[in-house]
């Protein structure tokens, strides 16, 4: 009784500390984008805070429920009351908590912010294609009035002058700040995984009940990864392999829904068996389904040869 009051615990503080935590890493990558070199900067933005908790809650109910079945794996808790008290939040993320949230996100929260409108700082210098630009005007068309210092065939150093320079901007208002404080590859690629999850979520709950359970069928999935608790007397194996799943299954969800070559292989198998078009919203379902049968059998026979034939392989 105890393990199962401590798992109720371990979710709501998880979904808290989640919530509070990815909303700080939000406000920081909203601030760091519209800031100016040569300006005061303002680490704390209670708007942006405010703004990330109500849009990164899908998020923070996701990794609640990891540490569900981290907490799980901790106390080695295999008990039935336990097993139900999981599937009943897994129920309440996917079912409940997600749609509701996604549903009433204010739509303005969801627009991008116009960073090529913020004016950038004059009297400075900037990079752009490995040449130093002076700064020397801001114009009101958008365009900057540059000093570009070149390197001539005497190894001296030349002077041109734009009046309307064009100053390309990616994620960042400032290029400056970008090459200064500019996220690597691998974490922009998770950046652009959860914001492609998270806007295919929220079409998904416009678009009807039946495409949402389609969708959600992914916590189905998630939850199987219960049946790994208790699969190894390392417990830190279990850990291991239950946060690779779950971050492949998650990012199985966005490549299955944007991947043309996965979706087409897909929609190719359900044609060559001949299936009605009235099949095609319960292919998510259906591989998730097989996925997780998958998991609880061969977890259970892992888990019988533990405890009935002390083998581990």
């Amino acid at each position: 009784m105890k393990k199962a009051i401590h798992l109720i615990a371990v979710y709501f503080v998880s979904l808290f500390i989640s919530t509070i935590a990815i909303a700080f890493g939000y406000m920081l990558i909203k601030t760091c984008m519209e800031t100016v070199a040569g300006k005061t900067i303002s680490v704390f933005s209670l708007y942006y805070f405010k703004n990330g908790c109500l849009l990164v809650l899908p998020f923070a109910c996701i990794l609640a429920l990891l540490f569900l079945l981290l907490s799980a794996i901790k106390a080695n808790d295999t008990s039935v009351l336990s097993f139900f008290i999981a599937l009943f939040f897994f129920l309440l993320s996917w079912l409940i908590i997600l749609p509701i949230s996604l549903a009433k996100t204010p739509h303005i929260l969801l627009n991008s912010s116009d960073i090529s409108s913020i004016q950038l700082s004059t009297n400075i210098f900037r990079m752009k294609d490995d040449i130093p630009k002076y700064y020397l005007q801001a114009n009101e068309d958008g365009t900057y009035r540059t000093l570009s210092i070149y390197k001539n065939a005497f190894n001296g150093k030349e002077l041109v002058e734009n009046p309307d320079e064009v100053i390309p901007r990616k994620m960042f208002a400032d290029p400056l700040v970008e090459k200064t404080v500019g996220y690597p590859f691998y974490i922009q690629k998770f950046i652009s995984v959860c914001v492609s999850f998270y806007f295919l979520a929220r079409n998904a709950v416009f678009s009807g009940k039946i495409a949402w359970v389609s969708f959600a069928s992914l916590g189905l999935c998630l939850f199987s990864l219960w049946m790994i608790v208790g699969t190894s007397r390392w417990r830190m194996v279990d850990f291991i392999v239950v946060c690779g799943f779950y971050a492949f299954f998650f990012a199985l969800q966005v490549q299955m829904y944007t991947d043309t070559k996965i979706h087409s292989f897909i929609l190719s198998f359900f044609n060559y068996m001949s299936l009605p078009d009235s099949f095609k919203p319960f292919i998510n379902p259906f591989i998730y389904i097989v996925l997780a049968i998958l998991i609880g059998i061969i977890s259970s026979v892992k888990r019988y040869k533990i405890a009935k034939l002390g083998v581990e392989e």
